[in-house]
């Protein structure tokens, strides 16, 4: 039964995931329901081990579908892997806990000005200059990286937001783009995982092929469907993690 809840927690994990980031919002509170008594860090290596299985399936099918900027990809991507890589030193030296407001703070403004801003991510911009794209795409790879490996929640929807706003993405591109970075992200976190035997194998093979088949399903409506509607997720996927982090603040 565990087996079949857990995979329903990941399926739904990857089909937000896959579209809009936020997947670890669904699967990892499912992971500390079923295992209460589990310590965090083995659940935490668990939902990183499934969750990157969709990832790697939806930046291979945006891949087959769309055309990327490859100097977006070329800037941001090791920018990220190595601020990840810092960021989780990190944790070391300053409590998470403390910058959660202002990560609250930072999506309330994400989600607002999504809300009130209708073309956002739909008008195609004028052609950026390369070294504009290779300082701008490192910056995103930098600064969000930093953050995935400091705290986390949400990294998806920030580097959308961030590739909208400042290369000028449209959603779908965005939203591929950032599965890309997302999987660079989440590499030094998996090493540690998997070198100190923190996660559960059998539970993180099952939650993955059920992450990987959410994410296919996610990946056909976001390309069938195009801008508006992924727009429409990504404000669900904001609204559910401001929620969550609220609520962690108030009981603590």
């Amino acid at each position: 039964m565990e087996f079949l809840i857990l995979g329903l927690f990941a399926f739904a994990a990857g089909f937000i995931d896959s579209v809009a980031g936020g997947g670890g919002l669904i699967q990892l509170p499912g992971l500390m329901l079923v295992f209460p008594g589990v310590p965090f860090p083995v659940l935490a290596g668990t939902n990183k081990l499934s969750s990157i299985c969709g990832t790697t399936y939806a930046a291979y099918r945006y891949k087959k579908d769309l055309k990327f900027d490859k100097r977006v990809l070329v800037a941001a991507v090791p920018c990220a892997l190595l601020a990840s890589w810092f960021g989780a030193r990190f944790v070391s030296y300053l409590n998470p806990a403390l910058v959660k407001p202002v990560v609250i703070v930072s999506l309330l403004i994400v989600g607002l000005y999504t809300a009130f801003k209708p073309k956002l991510g739909d008008i195609k911009p004028k052609e950026k200059p390369a070294k504009a794209i290779y300082i701008s795409s490192a910056l995103i790879g930098l600064v969000i990286g930093f953050y995935d490996g400091f705290i986390g929640p949400g990294t998806g929807s920030f580097l959308i937001f961030a590739f909208i706003m400042m290369l000028g993405l449209d959603f779908l591109h965005a939203s591929a783009s950032a599965k890309i970075v997302n999987i660079a992200t989440n590499i030094a976190a998996i090493g540690y995982f998997v070198s100190t035997g923190q996660f559960l194998p059998w539970h993180a093979l099952v939650m993955g092929l059920a992450n990987i088949c959410g994410s296919a399903l996610g990946t056909k409506m976001a390309l069938d469907k195009g801008n508006e509607w992924i727009k429409k997720v990504f404000l669900v996927s904001v609204t559910i993690l401001l929620g969550k982090l609220i609520w962690d603040i108030s009981k603590g």
